[in-house]
């Protein structure tokens, strides 16, 4: 492999300073060749001090670029980001996601083992000890729990995944609203489309502090109906049949039907007792992602 600027790292971000901070923070201090490695930072309009923030690492940095643009989303963030990107793998990342020192030697020695993979991702790791942090990680990532296994995949969420640039060239985050779900996995089913090879490597981790601006009940209930927005605007096509009958008689997503293969992930993983503990918010997300289907396009 060439070692040349061999990754591009594409950092969304939006009025996020404190924990874009300790994300930066994880990614500068990689034991890997600065020289091998550029960090893009795509500041999509924020008005708190991220600027100023990025602006102060450059000079000790100078693998850092940053580009600031108005705010239209991190599914644009992204595209502009991976526009832009020199290396021959791009590496995509969140604001709120931290890093172990050898990220990126695992996300190497991984593309070397897997010569047909055009992408490879890994897990997304809770940090809290919450219910309301578990029910969110087991109802939106439990696809992705470590199995113990390397494993191919339709999808991995781009919090945590690396691309090889020349499969991605033609591909665009087609869905820009944060508010709507299902961004990355439409992505990569264009991936998939063209023919292309997605993987999953358990030891390939991100710490996720995606409550650290504060919990609630309710911006767990968003989040859901964020999901279930995402899964009416084509977000269905994921799942092949089971989600074209789930589309077609929106109201069985009312009977959280899905929650069985949920538990099931959550037991190979280890997971039961989280499972268990927050059960009721687990229902309780399932039904308001379940009603927001059916008042849509009802």
């Amino acid at each position: 492999m060439k070692k040349e600027l061999f990754f591009s790292i594409v950092i969304p971000t939006y009025n996020n300073s404190k924990i874009l901070k300790r994300c930066l923070q994880s990614v500068i201090n990689q034991d890997f060749p600065k020289r091998e490695y550029e960090i893009i930072i795509v500041d999509d309009g924020s008005t708190d001090n991220t600027k100023k923030l990025v602006k102060k690492l450059i000079p000790f940095n100078e693998n850092i670029r940053y580009f600031y643009k108005k705010n239209e989303g991190h599914g644009s963030a992204r595209n502009l980001g991976f526009s832009v990107a020199k290396g021959a793998y791009i590496v995509s990342t969140d604001d709120d996601c931290v890093w172990d020192r050898d990220h990126l030697k695992k996300i190497e020695k991984s593309f070397s083992e897997l010569k047909n993979a055009s992408a490879i991702g890994g897990s997304i790791i809770n940090p809290y000890d919450s219910k309301i942090s578990w029910a969110h990680q087991i109802l939106n990532f439990s696809k992705w729990f470590d199995h113990g296994k390397v494993r191919k995949v339709k999808d991995v969420p781009t919090a945590n995944i690396a691309y090889k640039r020349e499969a991605i060239k033609n591909l665009r985050f087609e869905i820009q609203d944060s508010t709507i779900g299902y961004r990355d996995s439409l992505f990569n089913k264009s991936l998939l489309d063209n023919g292309y090879q997605v993987y999953f490597n358990p030891d390939i981790k991100v710490h996720h502090y995606a409550w650290e601006t504060g919990e609630s009940i309710e911006r767990l209930m968003e989040k859901q109906r964020k999901t279930a927005r995402g899964f009416l605007k084509d977000g269905y096509k994921i799942h092949g049949l089971i989600g074209r009958f789930f589309f077609k008689y929106k109201i069985v997503n009312l009977l959280c039907l899905r929650l069985i293969p949920v538990f099931y992930r959550c037991l190979r993983a280890g997971y039961s007792k989280h499972f268990f503990k927050c059960f009721p918010l687990l229902i309780k997300g399932e039904l308001e992602r379940g009603l927001t289907i059916c008042r849509k396009n009802a």
